[in-house]
């Protein structure tokens, strides 16, 4: 087990991006980040929300964002960004494309939590 608050918080170097999409866990991790103070580093978070399918995420969602804008983070936060997207797909926008870390070439440190279905 990791606790990536701790894994963030031990990085020599800022994390550009982290893409996250678990299925309601986010509102657990990302208050556990923020109560560990791991995102003073990190530049941007998307974060897709889950309140539209999990209705009993929507009262925890409301409480992250107003948290998130009291701490002063709102501009490092992209909340429901996938609905955002969706909507500018369907505009026939190209799909985002993400860099990861390369330390050959200098590329920002970023990551993807993503939970899977089997």
């Amino acid at each position: 087990e990791i606790d990536f608050a701790q894994y963030l918080k031990s990085l020599d170097e800022p994390v550009e991006l982290i893409k996250m999409d678990i299925e309601g866990y986010e509102i657990e991790l990302l208050n556990h980040l923020l109560d560990e103070d791991a995102i003073r580093n990190v530049n941007c978070l998307y974060v897709e929300t889950h309140e539209r399918k999990f209705a009993d995420l929507a009262i925890p969602t409301e409480k992250l964002k107003a948290r998130i804008k009291q701490e002063g983070y709102e501009n490092k936060f992209f909340l429901d960004w996938h609905w955002r997207m969706r909507r500018l797909f369907n505009l026939g926008a190209s799909p985002l494309r993400l860099l990861t870390n390369d330390k050959d070439r200098n590329l920002p440190i970023t990551f993807s939590l993503t939970h899977w279905y089997y």
